[in-house]
């Protein structure tokens, strides 16, 4: 399995004519990443959105305007698996389990099947707990725009 690992360290002047340049570096982190499954172009504007608002907040309020100050900006992803709202408003890292359960949701499952194939592989885990793990998870999922309704939260 290969694996991702972006790092990237730049200071640029305190003006917003380098916010493009930042936006651009999100677009490319985007298309270069390989353990991503979803909509890369989404991915794509929401890292542009995120990290020049990110920059012109810095630019007016952390450094007043000044243009003599730079802006430092550290972006790294190291093994990690990341998701978008779909309206380019965030982008989610997802912990192991969450992404396990991320992975399981590629076909349309419900609950009790879920909790089933990781009672399976974790026969260590409670079926208690891992079904609290699930409902919790999906119910953020929910929350958080990275899935519809038609997936039922009920019994397990």
């Amino acid at each position: 399995m290969t694996t991702d690992r972006i790092a990237v360290d730049i200071k640029v002047p305190n003006q917003t004519r380098y916010l493009c340049l930042i936006g651009q570096i999100g677009e490319n982190i985007a298309h270069t990443l390989r353990n991503y499954g979803g909509d890369r172009a989404e991915l794509a504007y929401a890292l542009n959105l995120v990290l020049t608002e990110a920059m012109a907040n810095a630019i007016q309020h952390a450094n007043e305007k000044d243009p003599a100050k730079e802006v430092h900006i550290e972006i790294s992803i190291v093994d990690q698996v990341y998701v978008s709202d779909g309206h380019g408003v965030g982008i989610q890292k997802l912990n192991p389990g969450s992404s396990l359960i991320w992975g399981i949701l590629e076909d349309q499952v419900i609950l009790a099947e879920i909790i089933d194939l990781l009672c399976t592989a974790f026969p260590e885990h409670p079926r208690s707990a891992i079904a609290t793990d699930c409902a919790n998870t999906l119910q953020q999922f929910l929350e958080n725009h990275l899935i519809k309704s038609a997936i039922s939260l009920g019994e397990h």
